[in-house]
């Protein structure tokens, strides 16, 4: 039996998964690619005496059900090595975390999410350059 206290379930989800796949490309050796696949099951959340009301918890039993939550997440990077010694080791990346934009499910607690599994930001993209001494 999980342990919990009032507005918080120490249990969380049941299954969380993650699957990643990475590969190089035979016509561009210089370019890797990875997509990360994120998924956290549907869980049932104790509401506490100071949660709002909320149309997705469960009638007398002070729970609510969270619903399940996935992502999906590119990683490019290209390595710009060139001729002279300036110009070798530059590597351009480029991060897409939650692609597809998926909703954070709502947790009726503040701050309205699972700072555990959920992030409010939605997609992110992030672009870096790098060079190696």
């Amino acid at each position: 039996m999980p342990i919990e206290l009032a507005g918080t379930s120490l249990r969380g989800p049941d299954w969380r998964h993650r699957m990643s796949m990475q590969f190089t490309p035979a016509a561009v050796p210089d370019l890797q690619v990875a997509f990360d696949l994120n998924h956290l099951s549907a869980y049932s959340h104790q509401i506490g005496a100071l949660g709002r009301d909320s149309s997705d918890a469960i009638a007398g039993a002070g729970m609510q059900r969270v619903d399940s939550f996935t992502t999906l997440n590119l990683y490019v990077s290209l390595d710009l090595d060139g001729g002279t010694a300036m110009s070798r080791g530059w590597r351009m990346s480029l991060a897409v975390n939650n692609l597809l934009g998926s909703s954070t499910p709502f947790l009726n607690s503040e701050p309205g999410f699972d700072r555990l599994s959920g992030n409010p930001f939605g997609r992110t993209v992030s672009v870096s350059l790098r060079k190696d001494l």
